[in-house]
Order: structure tokens, then C-alpha cells, then sequence
């Protein structure tokens, strides 16, 4: 069989069988020693690998962050496992391991679905005659500490930067007080309820340790760090403007949706000869830069398909992923040098200023998905 190669940079690069992945978790529980009983790691360099030191967050006190390749599991079961995971297109797995306990695991799974829930299954197995824990004494909220911190935070430090837009249009994250806790509200996301663990530490409930907590960096600004839930990652405390990025693609949204439409109805009233042909395709070319970017979402998932099935990109999709937003630009600029020479063959100057504020609001959306890499793509070349 031949082998597949591996893409994502080091996500994979480790390969290892069953047995390999065994020993990988008893030399964990093991203190860090070889099946002989040697020695391979002390109980100081052991402990290191299981700290987060570098994150502001752990700086801050929030003692469940990354350590060396190696960090929490398991936050809402009765007991944490430490370890890693992870996969691409094709295969997941993971390990994990409660060195009190005695107990561990490891998995491998051909598909990308349902791991998350998969290896909650397996911890909940392992710790199935542990009885559940007592609850987490009430902490009650410090609201002088609090308050400094409360309002809007946007995202500073996306996971995935070529999906980072997304954080930035969407506008971040709203802190606000409710009662003893605090509401962690995303503008499209489910909000996440953060109960007091300290002056300035919050974990979420039915979670044994503190999963968030409110800081400042070197600067002096306000930040949030929150792991896990669905408004997790960094975020600055941002200022008055940023619901703009949100409104400005509500409003693109709707122009580009109405002129859509527009164009589809301009078309008939060409073949009509209601309308001259000169403004057919100013009209048109908004459906166009639409379609771009429509096509450019579909060739991802293929492409993604592809790596997944095949072990290679597949080049036509591969392509249309790459010059998919270079199509999407190239269609902006023709609407706007259409529209400026035509604009006197318009017998309703608004239809031209409309077409011309649709251009803006298409080219700001260029600008910002150039600023996040989309417009230097060379996925051909995987």
C-alpha cells in the first residue's frame, strides 16, 4: 500500500502503532520511566512539561493552559486526564492520563467526526466507579475587581489566521455582569456563564477548574482569556467602534443580496429592450463577484474532501480555491470602472449610485479577506 503524504505542517507527523501508544501512556503514569524502570525523565522536568508557563494566562493564574505539548482533559467529567490530540483530514487520536488514578488511555479513529464525544466515553469509563465530585464551594462575585473589565472584547489572537476574518466581522465578544456571575455573549455564538474561582478567575459550570480570567498584558489593556466554550481564545477590550466590521457586513450582506436580484431583473429588461445593453453588465457583475466567492467556499470543502479520501488536493478544486477571491477582486474592479463610464447611460442616476456603493461595500470585504492571506492562496502547489 502506498503511503499517503501528510499535509498541515507537523499535525500527523508523529507515527506510531497501538503498542507505541501504550507505552506513550504508561511512561506517563509511570513517572516518566521505561519499562525497565529507568529513569527517563525526573520529577522536576515531568512536572515542567505538565505547566503552562509562558501564556499571559498562566501568569495570570489560570492553571489549566498548555503546557509542552501536553494539557487538560476531561473538564466536565469527574476527574482531569492530562494529554494531547489531534488529527487532519483522514484520522483523529489522542491520549490521555490521571497519574493519580492510575488510569489512561489512547485512540486512533480513520474519520475526523465524533472524537470529541468518543473520548469523553472512554473517560467516562475509566472513571465509571469513581463517585462524582462534591460541588465546587460557592465563590462570591469580587464586583470592584470585575468591574473595570466589563464590556466588548474582539479576538487578538485567532487560532487559525486564515480564518480570522471571521472573528473580525463577527465583531467579538460581550462581558457583562448577571447577577453572581458573568455572561461571556459572542455576537452569533450561545453565551458562556463564567462562575466566580477567584477575584479575577471564572470556569463555566459543571467544570471542576477555572476555564477563564480577566488580566492585563504589558500594555496596560484589558484582556480575556477563555478556554473552551464558544467564546474561548485572547481578546482586547476593544473600543467604541467595533460594532462597526459587524454592521458594515450586515450591510454588504443586504446590498450585495439586493443587487442580485436587481441584476437578474435588469437582464430581462435588456432582452426587453427597456434597459441599453451598456448597463447589463455593471448590473450583472455583483451576481458575478457573488458567485466567486460562493465557488470559492465550494472548492474548499472539496478540497478538504480530496486531502481527506485521495491523500492529494485534487487540482481543479485546488485552483478555483486559490483564484476564487482574485476572481472576486478582479470582478469588483471591472463593476467599478463599468458603472464610472456608463454612468451617464443611467436614466436613474440612484440605480448607478446604488451599483457604486455595492462596489464599496464588496471591495471593503476584498480588504479585509487580503488582510487575512486570501488573496496569495497557492493551494495548487500542496
Amino acid at each position: 500500500m502506498p503511503l499517503l503524504p501528510i499535509y498541515l505542517g507537523a499535525a500527523g507527523s508523529m507515527s506510531a502503532s497501538a503498542a507505541d501508544l501504550r507505552q506513550w501512556v504508561r511512561f506517563f503514569l509511570h513517572e516518566g520511566r521505561a519499562p525497565d524502570g529507568r529513569a527517563l525523565l525526573q520529577p522536576a522536568s515531568l512536572h515542567e512539561l505538565e505547566t503552562a508557563h509562558s501564556p499571559l494566562s498562566a501568569r495570570a493564574g489560570l492553571r489549566t493552559g498548555y503546557g509542552l505539548a501536553n494539557y487538560p482533559l476531561g473538564f466536565q467529567g469527574k476527574a482531569l486526564f492530562r494529554g494531547h490530540g489531534g488529527g487532519i483530514g483522514g484520522f483523529v487520536s489522542a491520549f490521555g492520563y490521571n497519574r493519580a488514578l492510575g488510569v489512561g488511555y489512547a485512540f486512533s479513529n480513520n474519520g475526523e467526526r465524533g472524537a470529541p464525544k468518543l473520548e469523553q466515553l472512554v473517560q467516562a469509563f475509566l472513571l465509571r466507579q469513581l463517585p462524582a465530585p462534591a460541588p465546587l464551594p460557592r465563590v462570591p462575585l469580587d464586583a470592584a475587581a470585575v468591574g473595570p473589565y466589563l464590556g466588548h472584547y474582539c479576538s487578538a489572537a485567532p487560532r487559525n489566521e486564515l480564518s480570522g476574518f471571521a472573528d473580525y466581522l463577527t465583531g467579538g465578544t460581550h462581558l457583562r455582569r448577571e447577577g453572581e456571575f458573568l455572561l461571556n455573549e459572542p455576537l452569533l455564538d450561545p453565551a458562556d456563564t463564567l462562575l466566580p474561582t477567584g477575584p479575577l478567575t471564572f470556569r463555566r459550570p459543571g467544570v471542576q477548574a477555572a476555564t477563564a480570567v480577566l488580566t492585563r498584558d504589558k500594555e496596560g489593556r484589558r484582556v480575556l482569556i477563555a478556554t473552551g466554550g464558544s467564546a474561548g481564545g485572547y481578546a482586547l477590550a476593544a473600543g467604541f467602534w467595533w460594532w462597526l466590521p459587524p454592521a458594515l457586513l450586515a450591510l454588504c450582506g443586504l446590498l450585495v443580496i439586493t443587487s442580485s436580484l436587481a441584476a437578474l431583473v435588469g437582464l430581462v429588461r435588456v432582452l426587453r429592450r427597456r434597459i441599453p445593453r451598456a448597463q447589463l453588465l455593471p448590473r450583472l457583475l455583483p451576481l458575478l463577484a457573488l458567485g466567486a466567492l460562493a465557488t470559492t467556499a465550494w472548492a474548499l470543502i472539496n478540497f478538504v474532501g480530496h486531502l481527506s479520501t485521495d491523500g492529494y488536493p485534487g487540482l481543479p478544486t485546488a485552483a478555483a480555491a486559490s483564484l476564487g477571491p482574485l476572481v472576486f477582486v478582479a470582478f469588483v474592479i471591472a463593476d467599478v470602472g463599468l458603472t464610472v463610464r456608463y454612468f451617464g447611460q443611467f436614466r436613474r442616476p440612484a440605480v448607478a449610485w446604488y451599483l457604486l456603493l455595492t462596489y464599496g461595500a464588496l471591495g471593503w470585504l476584498a480588504a479585509v479577506l487580503g488582510t487575512y492571506g486570501w488573496m496569495s492562496l497557492r493551494l495548487w502547489g500542496v
